[in-house]
């Protein structure tokens, strides 16, 4: 299970914790709050080297750690505020402060333009507080922000301060500025969860062992002759992709190894194979080939041959991966198959319906989302959500949604077996 670092102020860290028991299911969540940005590097350098990737409270804590630091080095994401929040704030505030006169409320500049004027007219519209110097660095925009802030409300023309600026609570007190804080709602921060998680797995599978093993499918074309026409078919298909992969010929089969990234891409996210469809217009006879991906070159070994076994009981010009999470995927054809394109698209929705059936008995669990599916069988959440929406057209699955349709946002799409 992968592990994320969130750093960020304590009052951040509060609304963070809202999503808190949704994250930790899928990854080891440690939250780490700073009080200075002296404190900030310190805890940064203290846990750079023990998390898989570092989940930011917002734009300031990142921008400000990277004037700080030479490199982040691990994969990151930082969360943002959306116009869905913005709204949201203001339908709060519509509700808690009745008579609430927002042409007197002043809101931090968002980091993209927010349509006030659908819900406003002048002179209604809250207030918008530009920023002193866009070039300014941010280890001076905390002190600035708050001169900002001063300036405006000792002015008179501000009622309420909105910030997104959590680590200011205490110093607004002080001064008796009232003030709200701007934080990204749960559906804003999932988003950002997700898409960090996306970019956790795709940076670790991108090292990772790879080997295929390449046989003739029969024992009578396992000849000298048979093997000599693959390899040399081989060589021209490496040299044609700028020899990314190893070939190392053997007495029935060819071994290839390259990295999982190689093999990630060339085939689409396992969509199609690109080897077969080679070698199908440069043999007379079929091949099989199996795929292992795993951490270890052993292991990666072991998982070919399994794959191997499996595309040899289908035949033709197929081809299995065995993934570093154990999973099978295929069969991945090349080119035109004996099989309809339908029939085969259908098979492989088929082995996905398995191995997502086998996924939620072993987790004891009934819903599934798009994301989860990503990470469970190492694909892009596009296609996993593609799989997850064919099952549905099918009639094998239904769709929930976690939030209320009703509220702004896009809602967490959930499916479930029908039966």
């Amino acid at each position: 299970m992968y592990s994320i670092g969130v750093i960020a102020v304590v009052a951040s860290l509060n609304n963070i914790l809202k999503v808190g028991d949704e994250m930790q299911r899928y990854c080891n969540i440690t939250y780490l709050s700073y009080t200075s940005k002296e404190n900030l590097v310190y805890i940064y350098e203290q846990n750079k080297d023990r998390f898989d990737g570092f989940l930011f409270g917002g734009p300031y804590t990142y921008y400000l750690l990277k004037e700080l630091v030479p490199e982040i080095t691990k994969p990151y994401a930082y969360f943002s505020i959306e116009d869905r929040d913005y709204f949201r704030m203001i339908a709060r505030l519509s509700v808690t402060r009745p008579g609430l006169d927002f042409h007197r409320v002043y809101i931090d500049k968002p980091s993209f333009p927010v349509d006030f004027q659908s819900i406003f007219e002048e002179p209604d519209v809250p207030r918008i507080i530009e920023e002193t110097d866009p070039n300014q660095s941010y280890e001076n925009s905390w002190e600035d922000n708050l001169s900002v802030y001063r300036q405006v409300y000792s002015s008179g023309k501000a009622d309420l301060i909105i910030t997104r600026f959590g680590s200011m609570e205490e110093q607004l007190k002080q001064d008796g500025i009232p003030h709200v804080f701007l934080f990204p709602s749960p559906e804003t921060m999932l988003e950002t969860f997700w898409q960090l998680l996306t970019r956790i797995q795709e940076n670790q599978q991108e090292n990772l062992s790879c080997i295929g093993i390449l046989a003739p499918d029969s024992e009578q074309d396992c000849t000298d002759k048979n093997l000599t026409i693959l390899l040399d078919a081989l060589k021209q298909f490496n040299q044609k992709n700028n020899g990314i992969i190893l070939i190392y010929p053997g007495s029935d089969r060819i071994e290839l190894s390259t990295t999982s990234a190689v093999v990630k891409g060339m085939t689409d996210d396992y969509s199609f194979c690109p080897l077969l469809q080679f070698l199908r217009r440069k043999l007379h006879f079929p091949v099989s080939f199996g795929v292992g991906i795993a951490e270890s070159t052993v292991l990666a070994h072991e998982r070919a041959e399994l794959a191997l076994q499996t595309a040899r009981k289908h035949g033709g010009f197929v081809s299995y991966y065995c993934l570093n999470n154990g999973y099978i995927v295929g069969p991945l054809a090349g080119g035109q198959n004996p099989e309809s394109s339908a029939l085969r698209a259908q098979q492989e929705i088929s082995l996905h319906e398995q191995q997502i059936r086998l996924y939620l008995q072993q987790n004891d669990k009934d819903l599934i989302s798009a994301g989860e599916l990503a990470e469970v069988l190492d694909m892009t959440t596009r296609n996993a959500a593609r799989i997850l929406k064919q099952l549905e057209g099918d009639g094998r699955m239904l769709v929930y949604q976690k939030q209320d349709a009703s509220r702004r946002g896009r809602p967490i799409k959930y499916y479930r077996f029908i039966d």
